[in-house]
């Protein structure tokens, strides 16, 4: 509970990820700036280098070759074959499937916190599965509103 508490206090302080001048950021910059809104933190995640391999490996089983290249996860080769799957953009979507999904909140962003070479200027080069992932699952919303639930 202490980590989510240290979590939200940098959201809260706009220390957390700087959306500006990052590549592709996973989060819009005009993001929970309705009156009164505040981001809250609705689910943790955290995958084990294992871990994330075999949910990587599940999902492009799942998705197959034009499912990887549909979802931005694969390139197409100039023959029409699926390129190598981006281990940082399967990141991503596994992220954003937990926080949509297992959140229990569809609208939910994502926030990696780690590891440092996810959030590199060079990520796509430097992200590998075996540094694992970890972050957190926001929403913007009202204190006591109902998208927090009892």
């Amino acid at each position: 509970m202490r980590s989510t508490s240290l979590l939200l206090a940098a959201l809260l302080a706009g220390v957390f990820l700087p959306t500006i001048g990052r590549p592709h950021d996973t989060m819009p910059a005009n993001w929970c700036t309705g009156p009164n809104e505040t981001p809250v933190i609705v689910s943790t995640f955290s995958y084990a280098p294992t871990q994330l391999q075999s949910i990587a490996d599940e999902t492009a089983e799942l998705l197959g070759s034009e499912g990887l290249i549909a979802e931005g996860l694969a390139p197409r080769l100039s023959d029409g074959r699926c390129g190598i799957v981006d281990r940082w953009n399967m990141a991503t979507y596994i992220a954003r499937t937990h926080c949509s999904s297992l959140s229990g909140h569809p609208n939910a962003m994502i926030h990696i916190t780690g590891p440092a070479s996810y959030n590199d200027s060079a990520h796509h080069s430097l992200y590998d599965y075996s540094h694992g992932l970890e972050g957190a699952c926001v929403i913007c919303a009202v204190p006591g509103s109902p998208l927090l639930g009892p």
